[in-house]
């Protein structure tokens, strides 16, 4: 799989960018693959109606994309079409609720005072890590959220 293929991979393939994120603190490094030193900054794309899971690794930079599954680079129309995809998939988050430890779990922004308890909210993008997940809402688009704060909302369809 291209995530295992990659974790030695420091620089992107097409443009060279370096892939290697902040330094994980010591605090923290337990939580992570053995002999993780750093955050990545490749991105794990998800598509929930093609796969419950990582479907494309994408360069941070380029944004070139690779199948996980095959490790093969995804051409450009490709990489529009599933672009134009995840926009169109624009999901609705509700709002939970957040506890210290939800917040600081991978130095998330903390959306207490921020955002309001079962209100509704536009997801923008996930960013998929090891053993957590980030969202970032239209609404807040520089912030960075404990996905474990949120519970998906399913659109009730008119037939």
């Amino acid at each position: 799989m291209l995530s295992e293929m990659f974790d030695d991979i420091r620089f992107c393939p097409v443009c060279t960018t370096d892939w290697q994120g902040k330094p994980i603190p010591e605090k923290d490094k337990h939580l992570y693959s053995k002999g993780a030193t750093h955050y990545s900054r490749l991105i794990g794309v998800e598509i929930s109606e093609k796969y419950d899971g990582i479907s494309y690794w994408e360069c941070p930079d380029c944004h070139t994309r690779w199948d996980r599954f095959t490790g093969k680079k995804i051409v450009t129309s490709q990489a529009r079409r599933i672009a134009i995809q995840s926009r169109e998939a624009e999901r609705k988050v509700r709002y939970i609720g957040a506890s210290d430890a939800q917040v600081n779990w991978g130095s998330n922004d903390d959306p207490r005072g921020l955002l309001e308890e079962g209100k509704t909210y536009t997801l923008l993008r996930k960013e998929v890590h090891t053993w957590h997940m980030k969202y970032y809402l239209k609404e807040f688009p520089d912030k960075k959220f404990n996905s474990v704060s949120f519970e998906e909302v399913k659109e009730e369809r008119n037939e």
